[in-house]
């Protein structure tokens, strides 16, 4: 490494001429062989000094090659040495002067140093960094007032649109606030504070319900609550006019069904009871209720609908329990019939001239009694006594040379239709004697 003391007078003096020689060697080597440029340097002088700058990685401690050197300041301010190697020399007078030391790929320093000999410098550099990435943009603070919040509230069972609701908001910073739905069941508080709290919702008729929410952004949207209607029982019997009920009449040991036909609570059916029916939770409403006889079949009495309104104030001031009793009509219809004797063979004969008439109604309905035909003796059905309401009777025959006699009861229930019924509804009576 050059920079070793040296000996004072003439001695000093030839060993200065021998480093300007071996400095314009090493220029001339690291220009012509490294392919390296430099700026035409000053004609040395006797007090011109051989200075060798090499760089070495701050990151990874190794050399760093194609330096370029820069004089910044001094009497060789300018002055530039570059190379593909890592070492650049330069020739420089005694004093202070600033270098600036640059290689590709490594940040450039500025080096200050006193020269009052031949020297080796070594200095550290730094790779460049990768550019760091900006920061992502710092989100704006959500807002704390004017928040506004929109909803819906909706019915149940029927699930529509409740009018004239009001939501009330109970808890919180917005504690207080209170609007009231409109005609489409919708509803807009503005003005909110940021946070959280309790939003009730409450109508005559219906179950208050509430719901925690919270508020953090300008404007929420799309709330649903649904409140359930209350709810009734109501009890009642399904008879006739005349206030028989099913079993009364006989009607096959049915009981009655009864369903809701339309209203709030469509769909829902009763439960049966020995004279009549009951529903323990009807949502309040108008309701059609539809009764029929257990199978749906119309063995004795026509299909029957009845309304029953119940209001939200009925329910609300407490009202809970109804009575609605239905009446459902007789079927009314043709009996169609024959009257058949047998000889003393066996053989069956159906003579005419037998006179069939009803002496009594077992199932209360007198408007039967007395009504009467008389066989016309052919082998079809020779008997036809229209309109006869459902019922159980009793029949008298008559016949010209014969005591009348009476036979039953016969159930006449409009439940076989028969070839040969011309009638929406027939009954069939095969009468032996």
């Amino acid at each position: 490494m050059l920079g070793k003391s040296i000996a004072s007078g003439a001695e000093m003096a030839a060993t200065e001429r021998r480093l300007w020689v071996a400095a314009a060697t090493i220029v001339a080597f690291a220009v012509s062989a490294c392919n390296g440029t430099t700026s035409p340097p000053s004609a040395p002088s006797s007090q011109d000094y051989l200075v060798i700058v090499r760089a070495i990685s701050n990151q990874t401690g190794s050399a760093v090659s194609g330096l370029q050197v820069t004089v910044l300041d001094g009497p060789r301010a300018a002055q530039s040495v570059s190379t593909i190697s890592d070492q650049a020399p330069l020739q420089l007078p005694a004093g202070r002067v600033t270098l600036r030391v640059t290689a590709a790929g490594y940040q450039s320093v500025d080096y200050p140093l006193t020269v009052s000999g031949a020297v080796v410098v070594e200095v550290k550099i730094d790779i460049v960094p990768l550019p760091t990435p900006p920061p992502p943009p710092t989100p704006p603070p959500p807002p704390t007032q004017g928040l506004v919040l929109s909803g819906t509230v909706r019915g149940s069972p029927e699930n529509q649109s409740v009018a004239g609701a009001q939501v009330r908001i109970t808890t919180g910073p917005n504690a207080g606030r209170t609007t009231t739905t409109d005609s489409a069941g919708m509803f807009t508080l503005n003005d909110l504070a940021a946070g959280t709290g309790t939003v009730q919702v409450s109508k005559t008729g219906y179950v208050n319900t509430q719901r925690d929410i919270e508020l953090v952004t300008a404007v929420r949207t799309g709330d649903v609550f649904t409140i359930n209607r209350m709810t009734f029982s109501v009890t009642g019997q399904v008879r006739d006019a005349l206030g028989h009920n099913m079993l009364d009449i006989g009607s096959q040991g049915q009981l009655p069904r009864v369903v809701v036909a339309s209203g709030p609570s469509a769909g829902v059916v009763a439960t049966p009871l020995s004279t009549g029916y009951r529903f323990d939770a009807l949502a309040w409403g108008t309701s059609t209720l539809h009764a029929t006889e257990q199978n749906g079949s119309s063995l004795c009495f026509a299909p029957s609908d009845v309304t029953l309104n119940v209001s939200a104030d009925d329910v609300a001031n407490g009202r809970t329990s109804f009575v609605q009793d239905i009446v459902l009509q007789r079927q009314r219809g043709t009996i169609k019939g024959r009257v058949r004797t047998r000889d003393s063979n066996g053989e069956a004969h159906y003579p005419p001239g037998v006179t069939v008439a009803i002496v009594a109604s077992l199932w209360g309905a007198p408007s039967n009694v007395g009504k009467s035909a008389t066989t016309t003796g052919n082998d079809g059905y020779g008997l036809t006594i229209p309109g006869v309401t459902c019922d159980q009777v009793r029949l008298r025959l008559t016949v010209s040379g014969r005591p009348a006699f009476e036979q039953g009861p016969f159930n006449v229930n409009y439940f076989f239709h028969f070839p040969g019924c011309d009638a929406d509804l027939c009954s069939e009576l095969i009468i032996e004697y």
